[in-house]
C-alpha cells in the first residue's frame, strides 16, 4: 500500500535528522567532552547532508519512492 511505502522510504532520511539533530544537542549545550567535537560535528553534517541527498526526487533515491506513494494516495 502507498501509505505503508511512503513511510518506509521516509524511516532512513528520518533517521539521519535524528543523528544530525542529537550531534547539533550535545554539541549546543556542551553535554559531551571536548576531544569528541572532533566526531560529532562531521557525524552530524555527513548524517544532514545525507538525509537531504536522499530526499531528493531522483528515480533510485527515497525522496522519489515517497513522492510517487505520496501521489498515488491523491
Amino acid at each position: 500500500p502507498a501509505l505503508q511505502s511512503s513511510l518506509v522510504s521516509v524511516a532512513g532520511p528520518f533517521m539521519n535528522f535524528l543523528i544530525w539533530f542529537a550531534c547539533w544537542i550535545l554539541v549546543k549545550n556542551s553535554l559531551v567532552n571536548k576531544k569528541y567535537y572532533k566526531i560529532l560535528v562531521p557525524m552530524g553534517r555527513i548524517s544532514l547532508f545525507l538525509a537531504i541527498f536522499n530526499m531528493l526526487p531522483i528515480p533510485g533515491f527515497d525522496g522519489s519512492h515517497f513522492f510517487s506513494a505520496l501521489f498515488s494516495l491523491l
